[in-house]
């Protein structure tokens, strides 16, 4: 009632709309890509920073607290492969070390939580990570933000077994686990005589994946592995195969086919 006695009512659909409850998966997933576009890199430089830390932060609480939901709401999970991601990945490219941080933070929790939905994601992301770091423009921070981050994925019991069976033994992906092998033995190596942080934080690297490597030699079988060690052997060679051929053909198409053909391989040339 106002101060001149009128009373005002709400009609039955301003009450309808007022009991409807929370906001639904639509307005949620909206919000996610608008916290996503503030860590992008091509954003307003004015509080440009300021903006993606800001983006940053929001985002790692929200994949810690609730990662695990996003797979049960496909516009969410497709925010987190397409908008997510890419900008995660034009993050690796900042001087900035906060923003590299929060940024390399965010993809490991999504590993943690989502790498069963982020295959071609993660190979993006580790080969452009070794890309970067071979970069010898590289800063020393930056180098050492990065390999300490690594060296936390080394760490993880299962990182060395998906990456080589979902990567490795692929003939459609890249060798990640083998690429980031190559990378942190010759990091470890003190070349010009002077030990700094980055040759140990990739020996600690290093040792976890043989530590992984040497707890599963004594274990016995496991009857739930979906793909046996022969399985897995099988497609390594495979792989290896595929690759011997395509150099023959790059070379000389002929030489290629003919290789396929000397391999017993004819029927790939059907397929």
């Amino acid at each position: 009632m106002n101060v001149q006695g009128v009373t005002f009512q709400r009609t039955e659909e301003e009450t309808r709309k007022s009991n409807a409850g929370p906001y639904g998966l639509v307005s949620i997933t909206k919000l996610f890509r608008f916290l996503c576009s503030l860590i992008s890199s091509d954003k307003d430089p004015n509080n440009y920073e300021a903006l993606r830390l800001l983006g940053l932060k929001l985002i790692n609480t929200i994949l810690e607290s609730c990662s695990n939901q996003f797979e049960l709401a496909p516009g969410l999970l497709l925010a987190v492969q397409d908008d997510l991601f890419k900008y995660l990945l034009q993050n690796l490219q900042t001087e900035q070390l906060s923003i590299l941080t929060f940024t390399l933070r965010a993809v490991f929790t999504l590993y943690t939580h989502m790498k069963e939905h982020l295959k071609v994601q993660f190979e993006i992301f580790f080969n452009a990570l070794i890309s970067l770091l071979e970069n010898k423009q590289c800063s020393y921070e930056k180098h050492e933000i990065i390999i300490e981050m690594l060296a936390e994925f080394c760490r993880e019991s299962s990182f060395m077994v998906i990456l080589y069976m979902n990567y490795d033994c692929d003939p459609m992906c890249s060798n990640v686990f083998e690429n980031i092998c190559k990378f942190l033995y010759k990091t470890s190596y003190p070349v010009g005589g002077s030990l700094h942080s980055i040759h140990l934080q990739a020996l600690e690297g290093l040792l976890s994946i043989v530590d992984c490597i040497a707890g599963r030699c004594g274990k016995p079988s496991d009857a739930k592995e979906l793909i046996s060690a022969e399985e897995l052997r099988k497609r390594k060679q495979l792989k290896g195969l595929y690759a011997s051929a395509a150099e023959h053909f790059n070379k000389n198409p002929k030489d290629g086919i003919e290789f396929l053909k000397s391999k017993s391989y004819s029927i790939i040339l059907v397929n």
